[in-house]
């Protein structure tokens, strides 16, 4: 059962869903995170915002369909991940009761281990909200970073000739090679040039949508200079770690490369948010007369490039950059 056939299936929302008339600043936060980061998919979030989510999906059914209910709707859940994210967001009791229904409650249909998960207090809801206050500028990427980002696009951006221009480039890559030191160029590529370059490719494919013949202008450069401290606030504010590339690279590093690859997937998934907005907002329309694709990408084409690149464009203007990545 899906996130739509649990709602299909609710005749009534729990108290943590009701809407309050008179919103206090708190109050919209939470009604934000619910609606903007409970629906993304897990591997898209940060730690903090899993943490939150994975409490946010067990507490709602608990309040609906008790145990029963959610190892129904949620059969592909990690245990260990939940029983993680409730002892950061809440606390041991709760955990240790889920780990009780899920290896004993069937025994009784989970009377006992559901009674006991409505007497606890503070109860999970109330704990993450108070979490989701707490850690407001990492759940919400509330931080200098994205809007600097966003600023720094569109005043370059404005500044373009654009007659002749079918694409735009977000080139991601790791300053020396450091996943701590995340980077992106922005650039273009016109039309004029893609037809003077197909006589160098392998096909038109190839010169239209292969980075490597492509003029390559660095319009804005990102994550290096002044803009690097917007990377290390970022890095800080979603609990990743800052290692230099002369302790990164040294015989006694002692280095997580699962942590190094989480950095890597949530820088781009904040440029995938920056082109959503600036597709959604009405920017690239104003600005060229018509939605071109802003391609967040490496030197390389594969699954990955095409599925973010579906995520952060409207999909009927990527279809062709699409269809070559995952073609090469």
């Amino acid at each position: 059962m899906g996130l739509l056939d649990w709602f299909k299936k609710k005749e009534q929302k729990p108290d943590m869903w009701k809407v309050n008339t008179n919103l206090s600043e708190k109050d919209k936060r939470w009604n934000k995170f619910i609606e903007t980061i409970c629906f993304q998919p897990l591997d898209t979030l940060s730690s903090i915002q899993k943490n939150a989510v994975l409490c946010f999906w067990y507490d709602a059914e608990m309040n609906s369909g008790g145990h029963s209910g959610y190892f129904d709707c949620y059969p592909d859940t990690i245990p260990q991940e939940l029983i993680e994210a409730i002892n950061v967001v809440g606390y041991k009791a709760i955990s240790d009761n889920y780990i009780k229904a899920l290896y004993e409650g069937e025994e009784d249909d989970w009377a006992e281990t559901d009674m006991t998960y409505y007497k606890f207090e503070p109860s999970l809801d109330k704990c993450l909200m108070e979490y989701v206050e707490a850690n407001k500028e990492a759940i919400f990427c509330e931080n200098k970073m994205k809007e600097y980002i966003m600023f720094e696009i569109k005043r370059t951006i404005t500044s373009w000739d654009k007659s002749d221009i079918y694409a735009i480039s977000l080139f991601v890559y790791d300053e020396g090679d450091n996943p701590c030191h995340p980077t992106f160029t922005l650039g273009y590529n016109t039309n004029q040039h893609f037809k003077n370059e197909i006589s160098n490719a392998s096909s038109e494919q190839e010169a239209k949508w292969n980075y490597a013949f492509w003029p390559q202008h660095t319009e804005l450069y990102f994550g290096m200079g002044e803009s690097q401290k917007y990377v290390k606030e970022w890095l800080a504010d979603n609990h990743f770690p800052y290692i230099s590339s002369q302790d990164m690279f040294s015989k006694n590093a002692d280095v997580d490369d699962v942590v190094l690859e989480k950095i890597t997937e949530a820088f781009v998934n904040v440029l995938v948010e920056v082109v959503k907005e600036l597709h959604d907002s009405g920017f690239i329309v104003e600005e060229f007369g018509k939605s071109i694709p802003i391609l967040i990408h490496e030197l390389e084409c594969y699954d990955t490039i095409a599925q973010q690149n579906l995520r952060a464009n409207p999909s009927e203007i990527v279809e062709e950059f699409v269809k070559f990545s995952l073609e090469g």
